[in-house]
């Protein structure tokens, strides 16, 4: 979905609100939201994953990405879930937006936007990962949060000016084939 430049955004941005330090520690709520609007628009949603004869891929997306943190955290469950039964939808979302030590969240977020490149390349819209990359990016910086998904990584952003003129061009010279492995 495209961002919306709304009237307290313009507000927020006339009297100098917004931030021209980036935080690390900490990933706002209302950005922890805005992230998982994401996941379901590009990902899929609860209902999608119950629905499996009609997105297969989503169910399989969700089971992958739960398992793997689950097997990666040394873990039987994602979070506190008080033994309720969730679907890995519910468990990846309440995860994320709960989940209190940042790189562990942004581990989901990773996770997340790799398999949102993965559906989108399977259904044949790769726009739609990219429009979803450049949300996710957009909600970082508007929410002052230093990080940016440059694929398949999240990294951090240590000045703007540096990223763009260091990190960046490194990483597309990385891209190329003779450094491939």
């Amino acid at each position: 979905m495209p961002i919306v430049d709304v009237f307290s955004k313009r507000q927020k941005r006339i009297r100098g609100g917004t931030p021209d330090v980036y935080s690390y520690d900490d990933l706002p709520n209302p950005l922890r939201v805005q992230i998982v609007q994401i996941w379901w628009a590009n990902l899929g949603t609860n209902e999608e994953y119950y629905h499996e004869f009609l997105f297969e891929e989503v169910k399989s997306m969700y089971d992958f990405i739960v398992q793997t943190l689950r097997h990666e955290y040394g873990v039987f469950q994602l979070g506190d879930t008080s033994g309720v039964h969730q679907s890995p939808v519910e468990e990846f979302c309440k995860f994320f937006l709960n989940e209190e030590d940042v790189e562990r969240a942004l581990d989901a977020v990773e996770m997340a936007f790799r398999g949102i490149e993965m559906i989108q390349s399977h259904r044949r819209t790769p726009e739609k990962a990219t429009e979803a990359k450049e949300e996710l990016n957009q909600r970082f910086k508007e929410h002052g949060v230093g990080y940016e998904f440059n694929s398949p990584y999240i990294f951090r952003i240590d000045s703007e000016m540096l990223h763009v003129e260091v990190v960046k061009p490194a990483l597309r010279l990385l891209d190329e084939k003779q450094y491939a492995g």
